[in-house]
């Protein structure tokens, strides 16, 4: 059995109490600490209670009492507060640094735990509890959606904090790459946020209100302007505008090999999103502001349905005409940029503000936003879990990848029900 199973049964008293004893002597735990996910000790601050002696100290637990020696911790002084020492097989006697023995047992308990544990961690169904999640009662279920959700959004913000330090809090910025980011919908993220790192965020409010001039920096940033289209007039007139501000600002150009076309509708072409994107930015010069008055998901979609200049009602690509039809962002890819980016920087803004009804505005949003329809929340369903809302089907993703993925089935109250039963 591993040391998580064994960690598992100490943390939630899973095994016979009355079979804790050492040298005849019944060992009551008071406490069983707190769990070290880091170096050290496994368990701080337990409380246990021998005899008539109170003892508080930490928890070492392994699969045999030699790891003890063979992991060092007889010549580690931060093991010398080791109270107790569970193991699985205790073949050895242990000691600290300082010579004390450490007293040393093995847990007692029901071999359905040890049963139920082991098929959750060598099953090859897509998530290891498929299997009994019908079995689970809907209010844990209920219960972990709601932390796996937070956590999402914790997830999330820390990477937005780290690049808000990285820009000294230079919040427009910050946010502009990040909703760049997202306009890429994963097939074009990465050139896109390239193409915003290209175009500081000061240089899009000086050129904002002048649309041809903020298309000219964006298709001719993203090397759009390197081809001969000798009659199309829009094209010659954005290269015109863009080789002028290319010699002002000393602007380089990305790879436009970069951009991928393959396998995606037209509608969703690199060259329409970042004249959606750039539609956004004319009619929202002070993006980050707007996005933060903004009371209702209807506001947040004003802002990001912004119409696209006249001639990308008829081109999907330059020099290419198409049939008139409106390319404005559809309100479920809007709904996507709100759950992967205004919602976690509302969450965070309210966090490092103290505004709390920024936090607030982040839950609320994501509770009236339909929960995603992507394929993991498919599966999802078809094990019987649906989702009521974005919140709920942003749980359930951070769920598969950051649990379910890893098979940490021990850290989520699911498999935690699932093991404990017996």
């Amino acid at each position: 059995m591993t040391e998580e199973f064994l960690s598992f049964l100490w943390k939630y008293r899973l095994y016979d109490a009355d079979c804790l004893k050492v040298e005849g002597n019944k060992i009551q735990v008071l406490s069983t600490g707190e769990l070290n996910r880091d170096s050290g000790p496994d368990f701080f601050n337990a409380r246990l209670k021998m005899d008539d002696t109170i003892w508080a100290g930490n928890i070492e637990i392994h699969q045999k009492a030699s790891d003890w020696n063979r992991h060092g911790h007889d010549k580690n002084a931060a093991f010398d507060n080791v109270v107790l020492h569970i193991t699985g097989e205790n073949d050895a006697p242990v000691y600290t640094s300082k010579g004390r023995h450490v007293p040393t047992i093995i847990l007692n308990f029901d071999p359905l735990h040890l049963s139920k544990y082991n098929s959750l961690m060598q099953t090859n169904r897509w998530i290891p509890c498929a299997d009994y999640l019908l079995s689970v009662e809907p209010v844990i279920i209920s219960s972990i959606l709601s932390k796996m959700g937070i956590e999402r959004l914790e997830f999330r913000t820390n990477l937005i904090t780290d690049d808000l330090g990285k820009s000294i809090n230079d919040w427009e910025e910050v946010f502009y790459r990040y909703l760049a980011r997202s306009f890429g919908f994963h097939v074009n993220s990465h050139p896109f946020e390239m193409l915003a790192r290209s175009i500081p965020y000061i240089m899009v409010k000086k050129h904002g209100h002048q649309r041809l001039q903020l298309e000219a920096l964006f298709f001719g940033q993203a090397g759009f302007l390197l081809d001969d289209y000798s009659k199309d007039d829009y094209y010659n007139s954005l290269r015109e505008e863009y080789n002028f501000l290319r010699a002002k600002y000393d602007l380089q150009t990305i790879e436009p090999h970069l951009w991928k076309f393959m396998r995606l509708r037209p509608g969703n072409f690199p060259t329409i999103r970042i004249a959606q994107f750039v539609a956004m930015l004319n009619t929202n010069v002070s993006l980050f502001a707007a996005v933060l008055d903004a009371s209702t998901t209807k506001s947040l979609h004003e802002i990001l349905l912004a119409d696209v200049s006249a001639y990308w009602q008829n081109h999907y690509t330059f020099g290419n005409p198409s049939p008139l039809k409106t390319k404005s962002l559809g309100r479920l890819s809007a709904d996507v940029l709100i759950i992967n980016t205004i919602v976690p920087f509302y969450f965070i803004y309210g966090k490092k503000t103290g505004k709390v009804e920024f936090q607030d505005k982040a839950m609320k949003f994501l509770e009236e936003i339909e929960a995603e329809g992507n394929a993991i929340v498919r599966l999802w369903k078809q094990v019987g879990i649906k989702p009521k809302n974005a919140f709920e089907s942003q749980a359930l993703l951070h769920l598969k990848s950051e649990y379910c993925d890893r098979k940490r089935c021990t850290e989520c109250g699911i498999g935690v029900k699932i093991i404990s039963k017996g």
